[in-house]
């Protein structure tokens, strides 16, 4: 995975053990801290050795921090007296003060050796020095050790059960690796870098950043290396399988900023992005900064509005939800819980974000938490976190928000061999939830940092979603275009509903669904003084790809015209309604109370199978079976009427099977 510079665990436990261990020859009394060292340097036994004139002038020199006499009394200690248990446990003390953590790990095993009851403690310090070593198995034999002694003082205890539950694990996790064969995502990749790489929900676009490397051999007799980050994006190719290269983006991107670290909407429209600029205090500020595409143009970049940007911290990392109501992001501001914070932010009704929100202490954690990326079903968050157990440095972990408890998940960590003793960075999951994506230049690819895809474990996978896509058509009759048209969206099941907005430039729209075995959906064109239009989406359909079409036109109402049901269709010689075709009529029936006025026929056609007379009569059925759902819906039967043509009427000649079916069709012409 991409590394950064971070605390890892390691890390974590050199910064603990320098706040704790030196607390430990101290007393607090009176407001003060009083030295009592014969009580805090421990012993060995009740007959064990006072410390020497040597050792407590050693210890003296520890506790006004200096160091270097200190070094020269326990150098005495150790050539005049042998160098006892005291000048042992005072040699680790100086050690870690001089931040040599493998130094002080020697001298208290030799201490431990020598003198096993010396201080409780020393387990916990030993057991926390073996992590840094590697040495997991020895660290939770100290660390169970120092739980078990009832000598201990107990002010360690909850560093140490966590300590415990950190290494338990890891043992756990390498016990049960996961499958992981990590491969280049082919196209994108090439000799020069790529990396803060996303693929769009849809699957269509990537964008990404490449770096190049060129030499300018005109400058000089030494040629100087010039470094050139752009923005790029990708478009998918069916045909071939694969990305293209990718081209850098156009105005507004690759114009001086620095920018990367994209987010986009399921509808590919709405781009989020991290920019950094210099400040004239020479401060270095990074925001996240937004766009908006119409038709094929990006609209200028701008800072992101509400309380996710401040002049006085860092924002980045954004990863905005499918549908664009949230946007989650990193921030180091002032109250957070950890040096790195994960936050979110909501889209308010009138289009604005909301307050930033702090995640709760489920994710964040009192170390960093950092590259967020919330999957398309809006509910799983995949991070990278130092604070929570893992393998070491920034590990990957996922968590998923209940809807019913308003409460996240205990962070899961993917496993290893996906996070090592490194740093990971940088994953994103593909709409299905069967691949994770991350940047590196630590496997061989092409160039140096490559896009790399792999099968995600089952146990980190997403629910299951669908992202509705198509393209609303317009007729030379509109006058209006897509002006105010919209995607309605309706769950048939729980009723809930949802709106996608249409680019009015090439008329296309997308949104993401939650569809429960046996649901389906009604998408629905919603367009002043334009006719209904609708189809039905089902779960089923949803199964070989999540990605399902459905194409729509805005037609305005004219008498006279017809305007075809497509959703309506009939088994070979039925005229009974499916639930689909129910479904359909019950959306006719709420576009018609909202259209008092409107009278309509329903008709039923054919292709020219069969008897003219038998096609004839099915027609009228059919007709009539429409009706009728629309009667038991509500509509009044002065508004209704239906008629049956057979094959009397045909959109095209019945030459082919793909002709036939264009003329098999139920629509409605308005009276």
């Amino acid at each position: 995975m991409a590394r950064t510079q971070s605390v890892n665990a390691s890390g974590r436990i050199l910064v603990l053990l320098q706040k704790l261990l030196f607390v430990v020859v101290f007393v607090c009394s009176a407001g003060s801290y009083q030295l009592n060292a014969q009580a805090e340097l421990g012993q060995c036994g009740d007959d064990g050795a006072q410390p020497t004139k040597t050792e407590q002038s050693a210890l003296k020199s520890l506790l006004k921090g200096d160091l270097p006499m200190a070094k020269v009394y326990l150098q005495t200690a150790v050539r005049k007296e042998g160098g006892s248990e005291h000048t042992l446990y005072l040699m680790g003390e100086l050690a870690m003060r001089q931040e040599q953590p493998l130094q002080a790990l020697a001298s208290w095993e030799k201490l431990l050796a020598q003198c096993p009851s010396y201080r409780a403690e020393v387990l916990y310090y030993v057991g926390a020095l073996r992590v840094i070593q590697g040495d997991s198995s020895g660290a939770k034999t100290a660390v169970e050790a120092y739980l078990k002694n009832p000598e201990r003082e107990g002010s360690l205890d909850r560093e140490a059960q966590n300590l415990l539950r950190d290494l338990t694990l890891a043992e756990q996790l390498k016990a049960h690796p996961v499958e992981f064969i990590p491969v280049p995502v082919p196209g994108i990749n090439t000799p020069a870098d790529e990396y803060l790489s996303l693929i769009a929900p849809d699957g269509t676009e990537a964008f990404f950043t490449r770096r190049t490397v060129s030499v300018d051999r005109k400058s000089g007799p030494a040629p100087v290396k010039r470094t050139l980050e752009s923005f790029m994006s990708a478009e998918w190719s069916d045909e071939g399988g694969q990305f293209s290269t990718g081209t850098a983006l156009e105005s507004p991107f690759n114009r001086g900023l620095n920018e990367g670290g994209p987010s986009v909407t399921a509808n590919n429209r709405e781009l989020y992005l991290t920019v950094c600029e210099n400040t004239a205090t020479g401060y270095r500020n990074c925001d996240v900064f937004w766009t908006l595409k119409t038709g094929s143009t990006w609209g200028p970049l701008r800072p992101v509005t509400g309380g996710v940007n401040r002049p006085d911290s860092w924002e980045s990392q954004p990863s905005v939800s499918a549908n664009g109501d949230d946007l989650y992001f990193v921030s180091n501001r002032k109250g957070g819980t950890g040096g790195l914070d994960l936050y979110r932010s909501s889209r308010l009704p009138d289009g604005s974000w909301s307050a930033a929100e702090l995640l709760p202490t489920a994710v964040n954690t009192a170390q960093e938490e950092k590259s967020p990326f919330l999957h398309p079903d809006g509910a799983t968050l995949y991070f990278s976190s130092s604070g929570h157990p893992g393998v070491g440095g920034l590990d990957l972990f996922w968590t998923r928000w209940d809807t019913n408890k308003k409460a996240w998940s205990v962070p899961q960590n993917l496993g290893i061999p996906i996070n090592t003793k490194e740093d990971e960075v940088g994953l994103f999951v593909d709409i299905a939830g069967e691949k994770g994506y991350f940047s590196t230049n630590t496997r061989q690819g092409p160039g140096g940092w490559d896009l790399f895809q792999f099968t995600l474990p089952g146990s980190a996978r997403p629910q299951k979603v669908a992202l509705v896509k198509g393209t609303v058509a317009t007729n030379e009759g509109n006058p209006r275009g897509l002006e105010g048209a919209e995607v309605k969206i309706t769950n048939l099941a729980s009723k809930t509903v949802k709106t996608a907005s249409v680019d009015v430039e090439n008329g296309r729209y997308a949104h993401v669904v939650a569809l429960a075995p046996g649901e389906r959906i009604l998408v629905q064109l919603v367009q002043e003084d334009a006719a209904f239009n609708g189809q039905i989406i089902s779960e089923e359909q949803t199964k070989s790809s999540p990605v399902v079409r459905a194409e729509l036109e805005a037609r305005t109402l004219q008498k006279g015209t017809e305007y075809a049901m497509s959703s309506i269709q009939f088994t070979t010689n039925s005229f009974e309604l499916n639930p689909n075709a129910q479904a359909i009529v019950e959306g006719f029936a709420e576009y018609l109370r909202t259209r008092p006025e409107l009278r309509v026929e329903v008709q039923g056609h054919t292709d020219d199978v069969g008897d003219d007379a038998a096609n004839l009569a099915l027609s009228a059925r059919r007709a009539d079976a429409v009706r009728n759902g629309l009667l038991r819906a509500g509509i009044e039967a002065s508004r209704l009427q239906a008629k049956g043509f057979g094959e009397k009427r045909p959109l095209v000649p019945n030459a082919t099977d793909a002709a036939r079916q264009k003329n098999r069709r139920t629509v409605f012409v308005v009276l």
